[in-house]
């Protein structure tokens, strides 16, 4: 299975302080440990980073931050995304903090044109 990178793209709400936007960057990283596979129960996100935009390119769009969260596969994906408590928790306590938000998933050298069943 080819692994899955969740790209996020986001910006913050306007009135939202730096001290706040740095906690909900660390709730987001936090996710690596607390999204537990449903058998394993243990931690099934390959890797998870994050940043403020440093791009000279001036192309972002309104977005301030970047994530990358890596999957062993699109059903984990499909689960992080679904059903996962600590994900679902977590879009619940900050989802409306966020002004916009881009995602986008993909797998290394996948470029076939495939339509998303959703």
């Amino acid at each position: 299975m080819a692994i899955v990178y969740h790209l996020v793209l986001c910006s913050w709400q306007p009135n939202l302080t730096p001290e706040k936007i740095i906690e909900n960057s660390k709730y987001f990283l936090s996710l690596k440990e607390k999204c537990l596979h449903p058998d394993t129960h243990k931690p099934y996100i390959r890797s998870l980073t994050g940043g403020i935009d440093n791009s000279i390119e001036n192309a972002q769009q309104g977005t301030t931050h970047g994530f990358i969260v890596e999957f062993d596969s699109v059903a984990d994906r499909d689960y992080y995304r679904d059903k996962d408590p600590a994900f679902q928790k977590f879009a619940s306590d900050i989802g409306a903090d966020f002004n916009i938000v881009i995602v986008l998933d993909y797998s290394k050298n996948e470029f076939h044109a495939q339509k998303k069943p959703h």
